[in-house]
């Protein structure tokens, strides 16, 4: 009985809704197109988000009580805006999973939800400034399109050439702020669905997208290489991981700074290198949250004691802690998300049902330095309400490396 509901189920939302109408879907302009160079005075300001699609049947809203996927993506998008009008933020990097899957409906709805702030033919009534998308390809939004027709019809230009009137889900282009060039680098990991195409984005990584001049590199993808989210898999398909491993191999010794992934369902930091090494961020602003472990292991990528960074984890043990007393958390969710009292000696966990770490990223450069603040949804309501706030931030100081908090 359980399989026939399921099946029901995903029947009454597909039935009639699989295949996407190219000619239909609203567009959104893009910022750059591949190996194009934007170039500013001083600081340079763009948001960073992922997984804003809705739950899928039988997924569930795993989230607090108070609000839930709809509410968190409304609160973001609203807190975006505010930041473009203080011209804050002068793109979107938007990390996948826009849409739950592929079909016509989906993106018209993905266009309508991200009105507000992505510029595009879908017109809000506000009237208020908007910005160009820097899009990522996700596992969802392949869904039931493997060649990305939407993705690629919602985003029309994005993505390098790659022979016979071909465009590729992967693309570079060049932000210079001051004297300093930073290359940003677009990757596809959905290595399944890519088939042979994935060939063609390992050369085009190996021999073409990170020619010429530039200082520090940030790199964009769906997939991340680390994750402590329950149920997450760092490494999908060992897709992260070579195409960093490429990155390394070809990009001068210490210019990747950053790398930022969705699809955990979770919003995490990692700096496993130490202040001079890579950090590892990942995202998630709309779909169901993920419960989250503060500290755990990914043997995928050679990690037996991962850990998230640890002003990080503090910032969300505080966070956590003003939910608990003023949403009066059952005792084993406070003990299992502290890691103490029954808990002691096992992986300390944050329970998504209570408090699901949910937000955006908003990232300044300027010049050789990088600012990074996550803005938590609930922050500043202690969860009772979808209230945006910052709750950690971190500073790469160029040569000094990273240094977290003000």
């Amino acid at each position: 009985m359980p399989v026939l509901v399921v099946v029901g189920l995903w029947g009454a939302v597909l039935s009639g809704c699989i295949g996407v109408n190219t000619a239909k879907l609203p567009n959104q302009e893009i910022y750059a197109d591949d190996g194009e160079r934007r170039e500013f005075r001083g600081d340079v300001g763009f948001a960073v988000v992922g997984d804003s699609r809705d739950p899928l049947p039988l997924e569930g809203n795993k989230t607090a009580p108070s609000f839930g996927s709809a509410s968190v993506r409304e609160a973001i998008v609203a807190d975006i805006s505010e930041a473009i009008q203080e011209e804050e933020v002068r793109f979107i990097t938007h990390l996948g999973d826009m849409v739950r899957l592929s079909n016509t409906a989906s993106w018209k709805a993905f266009s309508k939800q991200w009105s507000l702030v992505m510029a595009g033919t879908e017109i809000p009534e506000s009237g208020s400034l908007r910005v160009r998308s820097v899009p990522v390809a996700g596992d969802h939004d392949a869904a039931f399109d493997r060649r990305l027709k939407g993705w690629g019809a919602a985003f029309t230009g994005a993505g390098a050439e790659i022979g016979y009137g071909r465009v590729g889900s992967w693309y570079t282009f060049d932000v210079r702020s001051g004297d300093h060039t930073w290359r940003l680098v677009v990757l596809d990991t959905n290595k399944k669905a890519l088939g042979s195409r994935w060939n063609e984005q390992t050369n085009w990584l190996k021999n073409k997208a990170l020619e010429g001049e530039f200082d520090s590199l940030l790199v964009f993808m769906h997939h991340p290489l680390l994750t402590l989210a329950v149920k997450g898999e760092p490494n999908a398909e060992g897709a992260p991981h070579e195409l960093l491993d490429i990155i390394d191999d070809v990009s001068k010794v210490g210019a990747l700074k950053a790398v930022f992934a969705a699809h955990s369902r979770a919003n995490e930091v990692f700096l496993p290198g130490g202040k001079y090494g890579e950090l590892y961020v990942n995202t998630v602003g709309g779909s169901p949250a993920a419960s989250l472990a503060r500290w755990g292991e990914a043997p995928q990528v050679g990690y037996e004691d991962l850990r998230l960074e640890p002003i990080y984890d503090l910032a969300l043990v505080r966070e956590f802690g003003r939910w608990a007393e003023a949403k009066e958390f059952p005792e084993v969710v406070i003990e299992k998300g502290r890691g103490d009292g029954a808990w002691e000696g096992f992986v300390a966990e944050l329970d998504a049902g209570y408090f699901p770490v949910q937000g955006w990223w908003n990232v300044h450069l300027q010049g050789a330095e990088l600012d990074l603040a996550f803005r938590m949804v609930g922050a500043g309501s202690a969860g009772k309400d979808a209230s945006v706030k910052p709750i950690y931030s971190v500073h790469l100081a160029g040569r000094e490396g990273w240094k977290i908090g003000k």
